[in-house]
């Protein structure tokens, strides 16, 4: 029983070391930047809101068969109003598409983006053209560029002659098919 009693006020009166607790620290440390990092927050929030805008083309194009089979043309719009939402709402209308979407990061009132500049960083917005009512393009800037690969803009087919041919980063497009 001594021994026991002897053992147990060793151990009663040994702490933890400073070195052993700055060890812990440091490894908890490690441990929490390497999940930031892994995890990356704001990159998986702009992956969604890529997703988002890649989602949103396709219910527009949908939306504009559906106005092709009912008018035998596509809305025109000439690339002077390229915003989608401003060209596109009076005519899809109720029946084709109740509401237009906005890109998820589109401030009203904010600058008019031209798709052909070199740094289209503001240019959150979903752009449509049709110039003769049988081709039309849609367009969006992502966020991660590396998701346009097979959708790069100046590379559709029905990108109308005369715009812009210098590839901008990010800038997704899907056409009629």
């Amino acid at each position: 029983m001594e021994l026991k009693t002897a053992h147990y006020k060793l151990m009663k009166t040994r702490g933890v070391t400073l070195i052993e607790l700055l060890i812990t620290v440091t490894i908890i440390v490690i441990f929490a930047g390497l999940a930031v990092v892994y995890l990356n927050p704001e990159g998986a929030r702009s992956r969604v809101r890529d997703a988002r805008r890649v989602d949103d083309l396709n219910l527009i194009r949908a939306s504009l068969e559906l106005y092709l089979a009912d008018n035998g043309v596509y809305p025109a719009c000439p690339w002077e109003e390229v915003e989608a939402s401003s060209c596109l709402s009076l005519d899809l209308g109720r029946d084709h598409l109740t509401s237009v979407p906005l890109d998820p990061k589109y401030e009203a009132g904010g600058n008019t983006p031209d798709p052909c500049v070199d740094n289209p960083s503001d240019n959150y917005r979903y752009n449509y053209v049709s110039t003769d009512g049988n081709t039309f393009v849609l367009t969006a800037i992502l966020e991660n560029a590396t998701g346009t690969v097979g959708h790069e803009c100046n590379l559709l087919p029905n990108w109308p002659s005369g715009l812009c041919v210098v590839p901008v980063p990010g800038c997704y497009g899907v056409q009629n098919p």
